[in-house]
């Protein structure tokens, strides 16, 4: 059977809870390391603050995508994968190729999410910038 019909594209609806739950993760990691964080000045808190939010971002959404869950916690949470033009995992250069892509999406004002929506593939404004494909696989698939 072939790869591309083992699998039902995900639509806005369960990729934005998944995203939520994702940012409920990211929320509890990035409170854990502000407690393990010496007393810094403000203005260098903030600094640094950013800096870990970032680099941790990045690497959740980067390695979480890229590992044989292929997705991260939340879109595992729904049964969701991210998977390249060709059905297969991403590699970790092109997960973070997608991570990179997500820029886009947000620059514009959120509507290369919510394209997700009328687009027949259901593919966001990064998707389609990084080749990828956000799927409900069927049981089959492997």
């Amino acid at each position: 059977m072939n790869k591309e019909k083992q699998y039902k594209a995900a639509g806005f609806s369960v990729r934005f809870l998944a995203y939520v739950l994702d940012l409920l993760f990211l929320m509890v990691i990035f409170n854990f390391i502000e407690k393990l964080t010496p007393p810094l000045p403000a203005s260098r808190f903030t600094i640094f603050t950013e800096a870990m939010n970032l680099i941790v971002s990045m690497l959740y959404f980067t390695v979480f995508t890229a590992s044989k869950m292929q997705a991260t916690l939340g879109k595992r949470i729904f049964g969701l994968k991210i998977i390249n033009e060709n059905s297969e995992p991403l590699n970790l250069f092109h997960s973070f190729g997608r991570y990179l892509a997500y820029f886009f999406s947000y620059i514009t004002f959120g509507l290369g999410f919510l394209v997700i929506i009328i687009d027949k593939k259901h593919l966001s404004l990064h998707d389609r910038i990084a080749s990828t494909r956000v799927v409900i696989p069927s049981p089959s698939y492997n």
